[in-house]
């Protein structure tokens, strides 16, 4: 049984269940709809209308509720500019008055503080002063060279601001003196342009709702304030309106301790006139509550992560079993996001209900705006063509995201009917939301832009719109929104207004971060701040005094970890309000250290499930128009199926770096287009340059001995070859290995003369099959293939006819093989042998739609040596026959459906430490941490 005698035995009620209780009270039947209930922010509103359903026990109608932003908000007719406009709007003007050049990412961060500044003006400016007086005497402020006021902490917050200037104490004053000069300007011109549109940002719409008839534009409800602290000038003026309009109850949170048994305690610095000029409907017999018995625990911890990590071992012994949400971790450090969104898979609970938001700049999200700018430095792009490129890309990305989410959820389906290993973890699920979530804020982030590009209130260039992009995306963070009412809440201490919990934990519990110690930039000085009544900042640390004291009045158990190691050679301090806890003696305390111990993890590889759309993932592609899956993705996955998923289901693209050394793979690249390019010219009597050029692939050329010895001969005509191709890849010219690739030239064209009858049939020409294929219970039809660097034809020593598919291999020499089974297995990886599984399927693919009845022969080329340039399947001339194309095939196709397709197989890591060694993705899967 709950009670409202704080005194008794019994756990006392929250306040919003206080709240309930006196407000039925006051009302006839379970109607509450004539009640406007406002809180400081909304999130309140969710427990409050629990506590109401719990306490009438049945069908209610129930009251309206609004945060205080909504309620001024609904009583003006102008309409919110959001904040991203605000800042753009205020450049322009700014701009002007200023007849600055200065870029817009160059303004953004202190046209956010100019904004600020104007918004604690319409605040809390009293009314009888003016906004003129208050700017003007910052600019006669500044003549009187009043810099010296300031403290070394505030100098650095001005050089903060200031920090596109020289660190000089007089560049600071020099910017500070022509923007105070105009400041009132800049203020007056702002309002008026925004006014002109039907807008106004927060401070200039609750002033105007406050100085145009308020009495006569209230709701027709009752305003029920609830749990209010510091009032601004505006909300104090609302408040007394309603007061004289018998229209308004107010209800106040506090307690005795720090009212009236220790008044001179910072906590209750701003109810006491609260109190007195809008008195509480509750008695104060029910504000002692934290005399009542209470275990409090200091924790030293070595690190911030450490406390992140230590809170899943605290909610597992702590979590009130009874009703998770009594159960609450306080995040005094809000960076500390990040460590407790890793840790949490970890704790054995239903559900957790995170309120913080997550920063972009930690998702996949921010990675992808900002390579998308990294990649088109080199490109000329208008702005309009750069959002269209963006937001294409962002969509997209967007798109693949919430595909996957899906993905997740019909594993999730099949789990539940009776598929436990498609079960997806938790963690992945969190992480794949996660992800969808931050890429469709920063896509409307960026469409938002767009719009406002639109309008001409964005203007900006291309690289002034990617330092922009960054700031903005960077500053941003995830709202985390689910349904408060449910599980362990994980909050900042301004997200426990109004909340009482029985288990705490508080994190971060140091000095310079309860309270926060960093001072808040202005270009209004502080003493001009409190002499016209604006924010100060021990105004903010009232306020976290009394939140942090709130928070502990009807608690039962406390536990406050502190980071107690040092900060560049300085000790971090414990916070203020923890030396008060242990001075007053109120409450006992115990105290405890962290330890950490390194332990070695036991190295597991992830492991993805195969989704749904996998066939249409496989086949999406940007650059073809009839897309297929080609052998390196299958000799890709053969060596490591995740390495597989990575690279074509995920499509997670190494980036392409270009550099004066030429590495292997462009080194083959130059040679495959060398190769072609001269017998494309030579045997179609083209230029170079038109050979290079030509789409054509199809050759069908018969090849003359002597002219092909001629054209090899040729110096001028191989050197402008070299030139063209060394161009086509961007590849930097090295004397070295412009020689390396004109002997190999000479070495296949010498074997080429060698050939009777030679016959060269095409050139990088591409040739796919369909294979038919089960997968999710369809007969699916792949089509696999790839780009043949050649097909020619010639005759063999008996004089028959052999087509011959050919691959240049300018890396280390693969030998001949004889077992068809290293063309699927890793028993001989690094050996090369996986070349054959390519070449063969090209084999096969010609002996169905070209070779006719014509022996077929696979070789790959090698120049390297000094003989056996050509390697393949068996004994020279590596002629294929019937028998070994059937077992290919059938190999082949035990292989897609018995494992690439396969329903029962997840893509998993490989156990071949040659195939990680080189692997782009290595450090996605952790192997970077594994010993080779």
């Amino acid at each position: 049984m709950q009670t409202e005698n704080a005194n008794s035995k019994t756990k006392p009620m929250t306040f919003l269940e206080t709240v309930v209780s006196d407000l039925v009270k006051k009302t006839t039947g379970n109607d509450f709809s004539n009640y406007m209930v406002v809180f400081p922010n909304k999130r309140a509103s969710a427990f409050f209308n629990d506590a109401l359903y719990r306490k009438v026990g049945g069908e209610v109608w129930t009251p309206k509720y609004l945060s205080i932003a909504e309620l001024f908000a609904s009583l003006s007719d102008l309409q919110l500019v959001d904040s991203i406009e605000a800042v753009c709007r205020l450049y322009n003007v700014y701009k002007n008055i200023m007849q600055s050049n200065e870029t817009l990412d160059q303004f953004w961060s202190w046209g956010e503080i100019l904004l600020e500044d104007f918004n604690d003006i319409d605040r809390n400016l009293p009314f009888n002063y003016s906004a003129e007086s208050l700017l003007k005497n910052a600019k006669d402020l500044h003549e009187l060279d009043v810099f010296n006021y300031l403290t070394e902490e505030q100098r650095s917050a001005l050089n903060a601001v200031c920090r596109n200037s020289a660190n000089e104490a007089s560049k600071v004053q020099e910017r500070f003196a022509r923007v105070w000069a105009k400041l009132f300007d800049i203020y007056t011109q702002f309002n008026h342009e925004l006014e002109g549109e039907g807008l106004a940002y927060e401070g200039a719409l609750q002033r105007r709702v406050v100085n145009n008839d308020l009495e006569n534009r209230l709701p027709k409800q009752t305003l029920v304030f609830v749990g209010f602290n510091i009032l601004s000038r505006v909300e104090r003026e609302l408040f007394e309106a309603a007061r004289k309009n018998n229209k308004a109850l107010f209800y106040w949170d506090y307690d005795t301790y720090y009212l009236k048994e220790n008044p001179g305690m910072e906590a209750g610095l701003f109810l006491k006139k609260n109190l007195k000029d809008f008195p509480n409907q509750l008695g104060e017999d029910l504000f002692h509550n934290y005399e009542g018995q209470k275990e409090f625990e200091f924790v030293q911890a070595q690190t911030e992560n450490g406390q992140a990590y230590y809170a899943p071992a605290w909610i597992a012994q702590n979590l009130t079993r009874d009703d998770a949400r009594k159960t609450a971790v306080v995040l005094c450090n809000e960076d500390l996001i990040d460590g407790i969104v890793h840790a949490l898979p970890t704790v054995s609970v239903a559900d957790v209900n995170l309120t913080k938001g997550y920063p972009v700049v930690r998702t996949s999200a921010y990675a992808i705006v900002d390579e998308y700018f990294r990649r088109s430095q080199k490109k000329t792009l208008t702005t309009l063509k750069a959002f269209s490129e963006l937001l294409d890309h962002v969509g997209t990305a967007t798109q693949q995201a919430a595909s996957r989410l899906e993905d997740l959820e019909t594993a999730e389906a099949e789990a539940q009917a009776g598929q436990p290993d498609r079960q997806p973890s938790s963690y992945s699920r969190f992480m794949a939301l996660l992800d969808a979530e931050a890429l469709f804020q920063v896509y409307a982030s960026l469409n938002r832009l767009y719009t406002l590009h639109q309008k001409g209130l964005f203007d900006v260039n291309i690289s002034t719109l990617h330092r922009l992009v960054r700031q903005l995306i960077g500053a941003q963070t995830i709202p985390f929104e689910g349904d408060p009412l449910v599980g362990v809440q994980i909050l900042g201490m301004l997200e426990t207004r109004n909340l009482d919990f029985e288990h705490i934990l508080i994190l971060s519990a140091n000095e310079n971060y309860l309270p926060q110690t960093k001072m808040a930039d202005s270009y209004i000085p502080y003493i001009l701040r409190k002499a016209y009544e604006l924010t100060l900042p021990e105004h903010k640390t009232a306020a976290t005094s009394y939140h942090f004291y709130r928070l502990l009045q009807r608690a039962s158990k406390v536990t406050f970890v502190y980071n107690g190691s040092e900060n560049n050679g300085q000790p971090c301090d414990r916070s203020r309000y923890l030396l008060q806890l242990l001075v007053s003696g109120k409450h006992p305390i115990r105290k405890y250290a962290i330890e950490c111990h390194t332990q070695p993890t036991p190295f597991v590889s992830p492991r993805y499930g195969k989704p749904a759309n996998m066939v249409e993932l496989l086949l999406r592609s940007r650059h073809l128009k009839d897309p297929y899956l080609s052998p390196s993705a299958i000799n890709s996955f053969i060596d490591c199926p995740l390495q597989f998923y990575y690279n074509n289901v995920a499509r997670l693209k190494r980036e392409e770096i270009l550099d004066d050394d030429i590495d292997g793979r462009t080194f083959g690249n130059l040679f495959h287009l060398m190769a072609m390019t001269f017998y494309k010219a030579m045997l179609c009597q083209m230029e170079p340059k038109d050979a290079i050029s030509d789409k054509n692939t199809w050759i069908d050329k018969p090849v003359d001995c002597n002219e092909l010895k001629r054209f090899a001969a040729d110096n001028n005509f191989v050197e402008e070859i070299l030139d063209l191709v060394f161009d086509e890849t961007k590849a930097p010219k090295n004397p070295l290995v412009m020689e390396t690739l004109r002997r190999q030239l000479t070495i296949l064209t010498d074997e080429d003369a060698k050939r009777k009858n030679l016959r060269i049939l095409a050139l990088e020409h591409t040739m796919t099959r369909y294979f038919e294929v089960d997968f999710k219970g369809k007969k699916i039809q792949i089509p696999i293939g790839g780009i043949i660097d050649r097909l020619d034809s010639y005759d063999d020593d008996s004089g028959e006819r052999v087509v011959r598919v050919l691959d240049y291999k300018t890396g280390r020499k693969a030998e001949g093989v004889t077992d068809m089974k290293h063309f699927f297995t890793t028993d001989n990886v690094g050996m090369h042998d996986r070349y054959y599984l390519q070449i063969f399927l090209y084999a096969l693919i010609v002996r169905d739609q070209i070779a006719k009845g014509q022996k077929v022969s696979a070789q790959l080329f090698h120049p390297y040596g000094s003989r056996h340039h050509f390697v393949g399947y068996g004994k020279e001339p590596y002629i294929i026959d019937d028998k070994d194309f059937k077992a290919y095939e059938d190999e082949f196709m035990k292989m897609l459906n018995n494992r690439m397709f396969a329903d029962d197989n997840t893509f998993s890591g490989s156990d071949k430490s040659m195939v990680c060694r080189f692997c782009d993705y290595r450090l996605l899967c952790l192997k970077d941490k594994v010993d080779y």
